[in-house]
């Protein structure tokens, strides 16, 4: 196989790789939101993450 050849699809690997580690990154970023947010109730922590999971958005409640 040329060098090439090989170039494009090196390049096409670093690019998948970078947004799924970017991906990875904001997962457990939020997940660290959630157990921050609910250090005293791990069960709320986990329904936060679950929440972040399928939807995208943590739903952290804040008491002022």
């Amino acid at each position: 196989m040329s060098e090439d050849k090989l170039e494009p699809k090196l390049s096409e690997l670093l690019d998948t790789i970078t947004t799924r580690l970017k991906d990875a990154i904001r997962d457990m970023e939020a997940a660290t939101r959630c157990i921050e947010a609910y250090k005293a109730d791990p069960t709320r922590a986990q329904a936060c993450i679950l929440e972040y999971l399928k939807t995208g958005s943590e739903k952290i409640k804040t008491s002022l």
